[in-house]
């Protein structure tokens, strides 16, 4: 297969990958949840707990992918995320209780984890002169996923009354497994994994976990986590606190969802060419400013501007964080590296909103919350200053012979 095809090909299976994983198998319970708590009966706390569980068996997991992955190689570890998610979605349409969702939400978390590090190592190996671009479209996929999952939902629901809920998880599941089976037959491990197969070292695994490097962007990575979840979470209260029509509030919401889709791939491209820290504090500043424009000035002009600017601009770097901590190792660590990395994004998004609905609470509300989540960006963006300038660690597999010392 020429190299130009693979590219693209990979780059559709990645963002298949993510609309399942992300869109589908943890963006989505947000949608179908109200609908889901009337049909088991639940309370608003058991509902919170299904979204918990989701959210521990991904952050209980993720460390594991990473090194499962050097391992057994990374398309191993996504087709069994793949199944995981397909087993917890199908399971979902007929759970008759909160106990059994409880356990499906969690195979949900865990199976996203072993997709999620293991296929960007897997793109990265094969493009990692193009590592900005590849990973900044497979990002799409998780708003391409949710953008679906808006529109399909309620169509499902009106169609199926009563148990539309567990049509629409049944629906997942048939995708979940269809890219799945499309992923098997389409991905192939790099090279380098067919020779590396035997568990990385001590010594080896000491490239990452004492990598300097490694940790200030688990660190950029953890405070990128803590403050972009505040936006997503208080944004629409927010704009209702400030008499903002709630139907004008919706789209604003809709509208950084929709430019969500293209942050990710700009942010890519312009880092291709311009280099990853750059653009890495070029978008930080550029979040910090989104996220500073309605606490400024709270109103209608305010918020659509700032949710303008961090549509375009969140996907874009996160995907930038997670090319920086590929860059960091060698190839047969890079899923390693992501994979501690990203533990520390996932401590980030469980502290962020708790920390700013305690500040919404008892100190100065909403604009104070805010200011909250555009201080920690800005801590990441001091550190990510730090980092070192990206070297030549890969080439295009092509063009070289495997290199598999640090495995061995």
């Amino acid at each position: 297969m020429g190299q130009d095809r693979r590219i693209w090909l990979y780059v559709i299976t990645g963002i298949l990958l993510n609309v399942t994983a992300l869109g589908f198998a943890r963006m989505a319970y947000g949608i179908v949840m109200p609908f889901m708590r009337d049909g088991l009966e639940l309370s608003y706390s058991q509902a919170g707990m299904l979204g918990t569980s989701t959210a521990l068996g991904y952050l209980g997991v993720v460390v594991f992918a990473g090194l499962l992955a050097a391992r057994w190689g990374a398309k191993k570890v996504i087709v069994i995320g793949g199944f995981l998610i397909t087993v917890s979605l199908l399971c979902l349409s007929w759970v008759p209780s909160f106990e059994g969702a409880l356990v499906m939400m969690f195979v949900a978390g865990a199976g996203t984890a072993l997709i999620f590090t293991p296929l960007i190592a897997l793109l990265v190996a094969w493009f990692p002169r193009r590592r900005g671009t590849v990973i900044g479209f497979m990002s799409s996929g998780a708003g391409i996923g949710t953008l679906i999952a808006g529109s399909v939902v309620p169509i499902v629901i009106e169609m199926v009354p009563g148990s539309g809920w567990r049509a629409v998880w049944a629906l997942f599941g048939f995708f979940a497994l269809v890219t799945t089976v499309w992923a098997f037959v389409i991905l192939k491990d790099p090279p380098q994994s067919a020779v590396t197969t035997q568990r990385p070292q001590l010594n080896s695994i000491d490239l990452v976990y004492k990598n300097k490097q490694v940790l200030l962007t688990a660190v950029v990575y953890f405070f990128a986590g803590t403050s972009y979840m505040i936006p997503m979470t208080f944004l629409p209260g927010f704009m209702l606190e400030y008499s903002m029509d709630p139907v004008l509030a919706g789209w604003v919401v809709a509208l950084g969802g929709f430019l969500s889709i293209w942050s990710g791939p700009l942010w890519g491209i312009i880092s291709d060419r311009i280099g990853r820290r750059l653009a890495l504090l070029m978008s930080s500043g550029a979040m910090i400013a989104g996220i500073l424009i309605p606490v400024a000035t709270p109103s209608a002009a305010g918020f659509v501007t700032g949710q303008f600017v961090l549509g375009v601009t969140i996907g874009g770097m996160l995907s930038l964080i997670q090319a920086t901590a590929t860059e960091q190792v060698p190839p047969p660590l890079i899923s390693v590296s992501l994979g501690y990395a990203t533990v520390f994004f996932a401590v980030g998004q469980l502290i962020g909103p708790g920390a700013a609905g305690w500040i919404i609470d008892h100190l100065g509300g909403f604009r104070s919350a805010f200011l909250f989540g555009a201080i920690a960006i800005a801590a990441g963006t001091l550190i990510a200053s730090r980092i070192r300038k990206e070297t030549e660690i890969g080439a295009p597999i092509h063009h070289v012979e495997c290199n598999t010392k640090v495995m061995r």
